[in-house]
């Protein structure tokens, strides 16, 4: 997991706040198959290939946006 904090407005709280953004892996806590696996790899490979490093990885991560005064968490895919 990737941690930073950004400001954003909250509509719940009216007005802006620090939140904290945690980059989560989609797979985190799953037992992939073997088969799963090698789909991924050939597809993260071709991706790579095709799009560059950093973009193959960026569809792994979901952005999950947390509110330092309420403490509401929003998951931006």
């Amino acid at each position: 997991m990737l941690a930073s904090t950004e400001k954003r407005f909250r509509p719940s709280c009216q007005r802006e706040t620090n939140h904290v953004v945690v980059l989560v892996d989609k797979s985190f806590g799953k037992q992939p198959t073997p088969e799963q696996k090698r789909r991924e790899f050939i597809k993260d490979f071709i991706t790579g290939w095709a799009a560059g490093p950093f973009l193959a990885n960026m569809d792994r991560f979901e952005r999950h946006v947390i509110c330092e005064h309420c403490g509401k968490k929003v998951i931006d895919e």
